[in-house]
């Protein structure tokens, strides 16, 4: 839940956190962890991650 920040605050924050505790989000981070299970997302993105920062070194002088 995505809380602007001039509208930021104690009640919109803990009503963001509540939202998160719900069967229905709860049940949908369950399938999204198991598809990037599925898809070696983890091992993915790191591999993403560090060829990204390896190409920008060969850049900097």
């Amino acid at each position: 839940m995505h809380i602007p920040i001039k509208l930021l605050s104690a009640d919109n924050l803990n009503l963001a956190i509540e939202k998160t505790q719900t069967d229905e989000i709860k049940s949908h981070l369950a399938a999204v962890g198991q598809q990037i299970k599925d898809e070696n997302g983890l091992d993915n993105a790191i591999a993403e991650i560090e060829k990204y920062f390896n190409d920008e070194q060969k850049f900097r002088t």
